[in-house]
């Protein structure tokens, strides 16, 4: 029998985020709710995944009534080494006793206090006259070019919906690329850019979290959206998305948005 197992539900979570201080002492309730396949003589358990090796699982119990969800407690104080971290809360499900676990899709929280609201910011560079050929300065962040890289505004290629109207042009002076780098002044937990390029010299694509953590990829050829969640990663946020490139021949960006 398929198995379809959605995400848990986190109690006392909203929007993606979960105040310590309203953790009740008996930990922190992961509900699993009623999934597709779900049969007497399953097993079940929930698993909780913090930052720096935290982690925590519960004894597994056997479903019994098909249709009932089911409640899992993860202690308080494994959840609260995670302050201002991001987290994960999932369940797996075997058919039989010793079975083969399947995993749920995760529930991606961030532990912080006062459950701020994430603040969106977009920016299409319709209002921008000109550009510094080194750094472009938008709210919340910068996008800086290195000695051999620079900027320029135009209108001269269009690719909606990633390319619109006016848009930042990437070059190297030099065959050998460049390094265009965004900097953000408060930690990002989305960003999403719009990217063409002429030709494949796209080299590697560099994301920085925060507590130095790095991740870097040798993409494929880009025409359409860079996206970076992240939740999906579970190295906190992020503080740095860098683009180099491997030849002369230009990159264009636009429609850059992120969520801090």
């Amino acid at each position: 029998m398929k198995l379809d197992l959605p995400a848990p539900v986190v109690t006392g979570a909203e929007n993606g985020y979960l105040d310590p201080t309203t953790i009740p002492a008996d930990g922190v309730n992961v509900r699993v709710p009623a999934y597709g396949g779900q049969a007497a003589g399953q097993w079940v358990y929930a698993r909780f995944t913090g930052q720096n090796g935290s982690s925590e699982q519960t004894a597994p119990v056997q479903v019994v009534n098909t249709t009932a969800p089911l409640d899992f407690k993860i202690s308080k104080i494994e959840v609260l080494k995670n302050e201002n971290r991001a987290v994960a809360f999932e369940y797996r499900v075997a058919q039989t006793q010793g079975g083969v676990y399947s995993d749920s899709e995760p529930a991606p929280i961030d532990i912080e206090r006062g459950r701020p609201i994430k603040q969106l910011f977009r920016e299409d560079f319709e209002g921008f006259a000109s550009v510094d050929s080194k750094i472009i300065q938008l709210s919340g962040c910068r996008i800086v070019a290195d000695s051999n890289g620079e900027f320029q505004l135009s209108e001269s290629f269009q690719q909606p919906p990633f390319i619109t109207g006016k848009s930042i042009i990437c070059t190297s002076r030099s065959s050998r690329g460049a390094i265009f780098q965004f900097i953000f002044e408060s930690l990002a937990s989305t960003f999403r850019l719009g990217l063409n390029q002429d030709a494949p010299i796209m080299d590697v694509i560099e994301i920085r979290f925060e507590g130095d953590r790095i991740i870097r990829f040798q993409p494929p050829r880009i025409n359409g959206w860079l996206e970076v969640d992240s939740a999906y990663y579970f190295y906190g946020k992020i503080s740095q998305v860098i683009l180099y490139t491997s030849g002369a021949k230009p990159i264009y960006i636009d429609n850059v948005s992120y969520t801090v």
